[in-house]
Order: structure tokens, then sequence, then C-alpha cells
């Protein structure tokens, strides 16, 4: 007889307000045997950077301390540097299906807490376009139980670029990510999975300071397990294909706080793994709310985001960013 067995989701908080992060790593737990999922929707971008003023040709004594100053030009293609520090509390208050922008799913079949802690490292070389690398980390308790011992998760890579950006029309920002256990031998049956992540974001401006706009997404998350390991096992099985789209909106107030908001539904297709792990497909719709500080130039300094999953016992998470800037445009 199969275990029962559900997934959670671990929501993260966005770069750029509007902005999601480009690579969202997954982890499913069972009572038997681990997998990893990595389910991602939204780039990582930075925020417009302010532009120079003209300056005038002739040059007074006003303008040799001038001198001295930064070019704002340079400043202007100055990269971003950064580790995106992020940590997530998720309490799910039994059998659920709790999903949405993801990092750390888990299958279980009771209720449970969890803390996921995240550490990318995020490359900008522009606006228009991102890089990151990085691991997660997470520990979980379940009724009764102590906390576990804290697990290095996934190692995961991906980009965002934006592909079509131009006034008075949306723009269009293409993401993807790949993940892998950091540890094989970590996972209860020592199987091997790769996930791959592919989305687009749209993302249109209501004026002409970009303080406020509506945006929408959509991705797909396929997972890859290692056939060969799992029949070394006796088993057979797969995981089928995820699917997720949003549309919300966001503001941001003139002393720099930003607000986005957004609704959501995932629609997961079910995994099968012998008689180990058994989780019916399912929809699941979801919202989030994310409350930023931004700089003069739209680089996040702190976040905060709630999200609540509606499965047949609502799911709550937190999540607490905390960027740490080696360079900052």
């Amino acid at each position: 007889m199969a275990e029962h067995a559900t997934v959670s989701f671990a929501f993260h908080g966005l770069r750029g307000g509007s902005m999601p992060q480009s690579h969202r790593m997954a982890m499913l737990h069972a009572p038997t045997a681990t997998l990893l999922l990595c389910l991602a929707v939204g780039p990582v971008r930075a925020g417009d950077a302010g532009k120079p003023q003209a300056q005038s040709s002739g040059k007074d004594a006003s303008d040799q301390d001038d001198d001295d100053k930064p070019d704002p030009k340079k400043e202007a293609g100055k990269p971003n540097l950064y580790l995106d520090l992020s940590t997530t509390y998720t309490s799910s208050s039994g059998p659920s299906f709790i999903t949405g922008f993801a990092r750390v799913p888990t299958i279980s079949g009771a209720s449970s807490k969890s803390l996921t802690f995240t550490a990318p490292l995020t490359y900008e070389p522009s606006e228009h376009l991102s890089f990151n690398v990085g691991i997660d980390g997470s520990t979980s308790k379940s009724p009764g139980q102590p906390w576990s011992r804290l697990q290095i998760g996934n190692v995961t890579g991906g980009f965002s670029a934006d592909i079509f950006y131009k006034d008075k029309w949306p723009t269009v920002t293409l993401n993807g990510s790949v993940s892998r256990p950091a540890d094989p031998n970590s996972l209860p049956l020592g199987v091997q999975t790769t996930t791959w992540v592919g989305g687009l974001d749209l993302d249109y401006s209501l004026n002409e300071d970009d303080t406020a706009g509506l945006i929408a997404g959509a991705s797909l998350t396929r997972i890859l397990i290692d056939a060969g390991a799992l029949r070394r096992v006796g088993l057979t099985g797969s995981v089928n294909p995820a699917y997720l789209s949003y549309a919300g909106a966001y503001y941001e107030w003139s002393n720099n706080w930003k607000l986005t908001g957004r609704v959501g539904l995932v629609t997961f297709g079910g995994a099968q793994i012998g008689t180990r792990i058994n989780v019916r497909s399912s929809n699941q719709p979801f919202g989030k709310l994310d409350l930023e500080r931004l700089d003069d130039d739209g680089n996040t300094l702190f976040g905060v985001s709630a999200v609540v999953v509606a499965s047949p016992k609502p799911s709550l998470q937190f999540i607490l960013s905390t960027p740490l800037y080696a360079i900052r445009n």
C-alpha cells in the first residue's frame, strides 16, 4: 500500500519588488524516499539606475570641484554582485500542497514546520541580465519529534534576461535554472535527480518612473530521475511536470518602500515512485505579498513576504530577505 504523500513549497521574496528570483530550489520528502525538485518563475534584476545629468562643455572654478566626483556615466554601468540571503519559515497544518514561488517543496503526510536557508551568489552585469549560483539548507519538525539536523539540499544555477524592453510595452523576461542534489548519498534511496525550469515574465509599467505596474508570468518545471539508480533498488517511476501561472501588481512610494501582490495557480501532475511515493495530481491557488525597502536605484536592501496557500488545510509561509552586497550599483 502506498504511503500517503503531499507536497509543501517554500516561497521566497523578490528582487526589485515586481521581479521574482530566477531560481527556486525544491526538495521532496517522504517517509522512505527523497526527491529533489525545482520550481521557478521570474527574473532577478537590478533596479533602474539614475540617469546622468547633462553637463556643459565649458569649465570654471566650480567645475574643478566636480572633477573629483565619480563619473555618473561610469557609475551607471557598474554591476551588482551580492549574496542573496533568505530565511523561510513554513507551517503546514496537515496534508497540503503548498506551492508557488518555491525553493523547497516537501512531501509530507502530517503537519510539519520547517526552516529553509538559501544563499545564491548573484551577478548582474546590467539591469537586463543576471546570473546566480548557490546552495540551500533546511531543517524540519514533525509533531512529537525534535527539529532535524540542518542538511544541505541543492546546488542550483540560473539566469534571467530581458528579451524585450521598450517604452510603453511590457518588459518580457526569459529565465531558467538547473538544480541537482549537493550530496546524493544523503538521500534515503540514493536516487539522483536533475530539475530543469524555464519561464517567461511580463512587467507593464503604468507610469514613467516605474513606481506602479502590472505583472504576470508562467513557468514549467521538469524533474528527471536517474532511472538506473531506481532499477538498482528495484523501483520504477517518474515525476510529472508542474505548471505555474500568476498575475499581480506593484506600487512604490516616494520613501522607497515597495509592495507587490499576486495570485496564482500551480498545476502539478503528480509523482509515482514504486510503492514508496504516490503523490496525486492537484491544482493549488496561492496568494503572496512582498514588502521591500529599496535604495534610490531600485536595489533591495531588506524584504519580508507572506504566502497563503489554499490547500485542504491552509498553509503559511514567512520569508525574510537580507541581501549582502559586495558591489552595488
